[in-house]
């Protein structure tokens, strides 16, 4: 009877062990898989800390489009260039007294539209048979006396190109039968508002022509000849861009 009290006893410490046995490797296997996983999560965000990943988005700029209709770097403006021949001018001639509105009309029907609307001149005219015969110009100034031409325009003018020559009017000597050149010796032409002049002071005897340009940037244009005496000037062509 001892003897089975003793084995039922022994049997229950047997199992009380190895209760504590299991209960101690369920530990140590929970505490293996905790220390792994944190070892795992730290490997992880090493890896993710040293890594970096670049994303390039493209940029928008609304300026730089090109249907943009405040774009106008391509664009360009062009300008309007009315080209005036007073070097047998297709209006034929004209004293002081009718040359404003005569040379007005003739600048605005080559323009086709109207680009003068006043001209205001002082001892100004287009002669003919000046310089030679069969020709005709525009002369500013007289013989003793210096002339002006002013221009009121409709449209702002850019600029102007004038091509301008010494007053000369050959004659025959029909006691030598030499040809004299009969030039005006201060044929200078200035431009209102311009330090710069047109300097037609013949050069060994000869006529003189030059072509100037001048960024007027205006609505009104003066010319006017310098010297009273022996300076008139012809002009031949006048280029206006608006």
């Amino acid at each position: 009877m001892k003897i089975k009290r003793f084995l039922i006893v022994l049997g229950i410490v047997a199992l009380i062990g190895c209760a504590r046995g299991n209960a101690k490797t369920s530990s140590e296997v929970k505490q293996d898989t905790s220390s792994s996983l944190s070892s795992s999560i730290t490997e992880e965000s090493s890896i993710s800390s040293s890594t970096s990943f670049t994303f390039n988005f493209p940029s928008f700029n609304p300026g730089s489009r090109s249907n943009s209709p405040f774009n106008t770097s391509n664009e360009t403006i062009a300008n309007k260039r009315v080209i005036v021949n007073l070097y047998n001018p297709s209006c034929g001639t004209a004293s002081t007294e009718v040359l404003n509105e005569r040379l007005k009309t003739y600048i605005n029907e080559i323009a086709g539209t109207t680009l003068v609307e006043k001209i205001i001149n002082e001892k100004c005219q287009i002669q003919a048979n000046i310089p030679t015969k069969n020709n005709s110009v525009l002369i500013i100034g007289s013989a003793n006396a210096s002339g002006s031409l002013e221009f009121s325009f409709a449209n702002k003018i850019k600029a102007v190109s004038i091509t301008a020559q010494t007053y000369h009017k050959p004659y025959t000597d029909y006691a030598t039968g030499e040809e004299m050149p009969n030039i005006d010796q201060n044929s200078v032409c200035c431009i209102e508002g311009f330090k710069e002049v047109i300097d037609l002071i013949p050069v060994n005897g000869q006529p003189v022509e030059k072509e100037m340009n001048f960024d007027l940037d205006s609505y009104s244009l003066r010319l006017y000849s310098k010297y009273p005496e022996n300076g008139r000037v012809l002009i031949k062509s006048m280029t206006f861009v608006y």
